[in-house]
């Protein structure tokens, strides 16, 4: 319950004070409270939703299998001439 609840709630049932307000302006307040704290359950409804569908979408983001080795720089290219290098004769040197 917020300041403008707790004040209107006190001004409402406080006995000793002249109401200023009839039977239609309290109604009317009261339902403008009810409409209010809707509107605050559906933030909060929302803004939980929001909150779990975040860290979903956190959590899918994550690497699924973190022990893996993998490098973090690009792949070698294959040689030009896929075919094994030949070796040459050692030559002897005099």
């Amino acid at each position: 319950m917020d300041h403008f609840e707790r004040e209107l709630a006190r001004m409402m049932r406080d006995a000793q004070e002249s109401t200023p307000f009839g039977p239609a302006h309290q109604n009317r307040l009261r339902s403008g409270v009810r409409a209010r704290r809707r509107a605050r359950a559906a933030q909060k409804a929302v803004g939980s939703v929001l909150a779990v569908a975040g860290l979903g979408i956190g959590f899918f983001l994550l690497p699924h299998d973190p022990v893996d080795d993998r490098p973090q720089s690009p792949l070698p290219r294959p040689a030009v001439n896929p075919t094994s290098p030949s070796t040459t004769p050692a030559q002897t040197h005099r």
